[in-house]
């Protein structure tokens, strides 16, 4: 387990890239339209159980079909 100071030098070490992508989700809720909303949550949802890049790489494969395939598809 991370100690409260080592997760803080951690944080201010990536303080920048958390800004700037807090800044691209609002920027993203506000001109995105709803299928790139929705690559996102399943972006979130798929790196909750590995990592970003790994991520990245399913969506790049599956973003044709998770909005508008069907189950099989999908599957």
């Amino acid at each position: 387990m991370i100690n409260t100071p080592d997760l803080k030098i951690s944080y201010r070490s990536k303080e920048p890239l958390i800004k700037n992508r807090i800044l691209e989700f609002q920027t993203l809720s506000k001109s995105a339209d709803d299928d790139r909303i929705f690559q996102e949550l399943v972006f979130c949802i798929l790196t909750a159980g590995t990592s970003a890049v790994m991520g990245i790489k399913v969506i790049e494969e599956i973003k044709d079909v998770i909005v508008a395939g069907n189950r099989a598809e999908i599957k």
